[in-house]
């Protein structure tokens, strides 16, 4: 059991405030607690407001009503009383002390730490009162999430959802694919996070596309906003924006069909280089890709392809493109253009 002299005086820090309440519960109302200990706990309470709130919801917190003496009556009403008139607080009669008895207070007090500070990080929106986790594997799947928001996610999928205070957030976690029918609420705004760029929305309908450090975004009804580092957008109907890990956003108007096909099982690739193609493809296959020089990374390629057959795409491209393809064990496949 700390004694008073072990407590810190918690200053204005939430969190020690807190910490040093629920030691000085502990101390009160055990076997353990000296008038010296009554003293200073008088004086701890007369140093700030906040320390008889604090004090005053860890007992709260703790459902001890039946357990502890009534709630001591307020210092600061008390602060027009001589010293000499204060009465101490009640002492519980001494009982026979056991070992299991200081367990028990650790028990309690961590208890009391753990609902008190999250309640506190609710408070200070750093703690989700809310937290749910979703992945798909080989199919794709319609999720509807607790806030009443419909996903449908592609093919090895995962998302998280966190709902805080001021905001409702979703995080696209690996590679991964959803489109997002938001309900709207303006004062709880949605946010997901996708590499190093977060989309803000309040209601609507988008899709969004992360492969490693890449991540496009294409808006099919209402508006969102995208930002990478120091670059915001403001995307409507129809439009699209992209981010890289080696460049910022790039905003254009995109073919929503193309943006939407996955939802059909169909990917579509309109006349891309091999660079931007290869990344929609690989996030299908089981084994990563490599481009391994400029030449073959700027060979273009186009058409419709089933997402389930992408395998046999990849075996075919020495029959449509001048490149050749090796299988490393350590590596996955490697795509390399013909010498010259």
């Amino acid at each position: 059991m700390k004694k008073q002299t072990d407590i810190p005086s918690a200053d204005n820090n939430v969190d020690a405030i807190v910490r040093a309440a629920a030691d000085w519960c502990m101390l009160i109302h055990s076997d353990e607690c000296s008038p010296a200990d009554q003293v200073a706990f008088n004086q701890w309470l007369k140093q700030d407001p906040a320390h008889e709130q604090a004090y005053n919801k860890i007992r709260q917190v703790w459902g001890l009503s039946e357990q502890l003496t009534p709630t001591i009556s307020s210092p600061w009403a008390q602060a027009n009383t001589s010293p000499k008139t204060t009465q101490p607080l009640p002492i519980a009669a001494k009982t026979p002390y056991w070992p299991w008895q200081s367990i028990a207070w650790a028990v309690s007090l961590a208890s009391i730490l753990l609902v008190t500070l999250g309640y506190l990080g609710w408070t200070l929106n750093c703690v989700p009162n809310e937290y749910h986790r979703y992945s798909t594997e080989q199919a794709r799947s319609h999720v509807i999430l607790p806030d009443g928001t419909r996903v449908e996610m592609n093919l090895n999928t995962q998302i998280s959802y966190a709902n805080y205070r001021d905001r409702r957030h979703v995080s696209i976690n690996g590679n991964g694919e959803a489109f997002f029918n938001v309900s709207h609420n303006t004062k709880h705004p949605f946010k997901i996070s996708a590499a190093n760029g977060t989309i803000t929305v309040t209601g609507t309908a988008f899709n969004v596309w992360k492969y490693g450090k890449d991540v496009a975004v294409t808006v099919t009804e209402g508006s969102v906003i995208v930002q990478n580092g120091k670059d915001t957008v403001h995307l409507t109907p129809g439009m699209k924006a992209e981010y890289t890990a080696k460049y910022s956003l790039k905003v254009s108007f995109g073919d929503l069909d193309q943006a939407l096909a996955w939802q059909s099982g169909k990917l579509i690739l309109d006349d891309q280089p091999l660079a931007k193609a290869i990344p929609q493809i690989a996030r299908y296959l089981d084994e990563s890709i490599i481009l391994t020089d400029a030449t073959v990374a700027n060979l273009r390629i186009g058409g419709i392809y089933n997402t389930e057959n992408l395998d046999d795409l990849i075996t075919a491209l020495p029959q449509i493109l001048p490149l050749s393809i090796k299988k490393r064990f350590w590596s996955g496949i490697e795509i390399s253009s013909y010498p010259h």
